[in-house]
């Protein structure tokens, strides 16, 4: 009986041990189940990532690769930068010294190929330059290049010695965000020579026009809205329409629009970064 009740109780014991190796087993292909269905999830992801970074080059229209040009941090060494183009107040390079000037949009001037450029890269003088040199961008679905010249357009390796190129999807991907992108697209205008011409007037870029309006107008905005913060936002240029009303925006340093005054009909207005109204007050403007 003895004999009977151990060889009872060693067959019980194998059996649950076997049970318990199924159920471990079980456990362990469920547990590596899981971790290979969260690789192919995190590699799925990986390769959407890569897809829509992809995509960022392919969807960009050549305006808007022409526009990342001037957000990237080394525009100011061989053309405007993004909020010199956006405020319309620029620094102007004359030999040794600087000054200020004025600008309301950007020319882009086609210009023929040149020798040794990387495939399919089109080539824009700048107007108005940064200085007593030419200001010269190219572009093509990879790259920009831009560069300051005063030497003869014959070959992009030389060229290249005085310039730099820049990969267009960190470009994008570092600005795409910037709202003031769509605005810096559509100050772009490109031309042939012959348009560049008959547009370009370099008296305009003179900072002294309008320099008593301007002054009397910002003066107007301290006393309705209080002291400009100069640290804090930078102040766009007085722009004026037909009609004798103007605009001027105040910007976050990224050079987006933050808020607007606006002057119609003798009534000064305060606006919102979405245009919306925050206070109005009837101005008359003083004779000096």
């Amino acid at each position: 009986m003895k004999l009977i009740f151990i060889l009872c109780l060693s067959v019980f014991l194998v059996l649950a041990g076997c049970n318990s190796d199924d159920k471990v087993s079980t456990k362990s292909q469920k547990t590596e189940t899981d971790i290979d269905s969260k690789k192919r999830e995190i590699h799925k992801d990986q390769g959407n990532s890569k897809k829509d970074t992809n995509k960022s080059a392919i969807h960009l229209s050549d305006k808007q690769r022409l526009a990342l040009a001037f957000y990237a941090d080394e525009a100011g060494q061989y053309t405007l930068t993004k909020n010199e183009i956006l405020t319309g107040i620029y620094d102007c390079k004359k030999g040794r010294e600087t000054e200020k000037a004025q600008t309301e949009d950007i020319l882009l001037e086609k210009m023929p190929p040149i020798n040794n450029a990387p495939t399919g890269m089109h080539f824009y003088y700048v107007y108005p330059p940064k200085g007593q040199f030419a200001s010269i961008i190219g572009m093509n679905k990879d790259k920009i290049f831009m560069c300051g010249t005063q030497g003869a357009v014959t070959d992009y390796q030389l060229l290249l010695k005085s310039g730099i190129e820049l990969d267009i999807n960190n470009l994008y991907q570092k600005n795409k965000y910037n709202k003031s992108l769509p605005e810096m697209e559509k100050k772009i205008k490109i031309v042939n020579r012959d348009e560049s011409i008959k547009l370009f007037d370099p008296d305009k870029n003179n900072i002294g026009m309008m320099a008593h309006m301007r002054s009397q107008l910002y003066r107007m905005i301290r006393e309705f809205g209080g002291e400009l913060n100069n640290n804090a936002y930078l102040w766009d240029n007085i722009r004026l329409d037909k009609d004798g009303n103007w605009t001027v925006n105040y910007r976050n340093h990224d050079g987006e629009i933050l808020g607007t005054y606006k002057f119609v009909n003798d009534n000064l207005i305060k606006l919102d970064q979405n245009g919306n109204k925050i206070k109005e007050k009837k101005i008359t403007i003083r004779e000096e």
